[in-house]
């Protein structure tokens, strides 16, 4: 005589289904914790952050209240667009929020870039901008004095 129930059966995998779940997270806490869980979570979202610069602002720092910046600056971003293969104009984006977002067209906030001379740049570089902001006619833009060019973002 099976003297099994709906419920009871509905009850046994329930159990067996938080068992499962449970030994799973048990089982990634351990292995996070023995290979450096910072490391593996910011691994998981990209990587960690390349170390800004000594006084260096990020992009999305600007965007908050970009007529209280005045004088030289480093300015660290992503290249979101550019202008032929050696630009003197490109948009740039900020990097914290390319790498949440994994692309360029999702930013709240664009900053044009322009320099004098051409810019050994490309879409996705990772760059640390020397200049200052300006105030142009219809939006402020970043006038470049110098570039570091990190290489492609991951």
């Amino acid at each position: 005589m099976n003297t099994a129930t709906p419920t009871s059966r509905a009850s046994r995998l329930a159990l067996a289904t938080l068992t499962a779940v449970g030994i799973a997270v048990l089982g990634g806490a351990l292995w996070a914790n023995t290979r450096g869980a910072t490391g593996n979570v910011l691994a998981g979202l990209g990587g960690t952050p390349r170390p800004l610069p000594p006084g260096a602002l990020q992009v999305d720092d600007i965007a908050a209240d970009p007529f209280n910046y005045k004088g030289g600056m480093t300015l660290r971003a992503v290249v979101a667009r550019t202008e032929g293969t050696s630009p003197r104009k490109f948009v740039v984006v900020d990097a914290r929020e390319a790498k949440i977002c994994k692309s360029t067209n999702c930013a709240k906030f664009y900053l044009p870039v322009s320099a004098e001379t051409a810019m050994q740049v490309a879409r996705w570089d990772e760059v640390d901008l020397e200049g200052e902001l300006v105030q142009g006619d219809r939006h402020p833009y970043f006038r470049v004095t110098g570039l570091r060019n990190h290489g492609q973002f991951r």
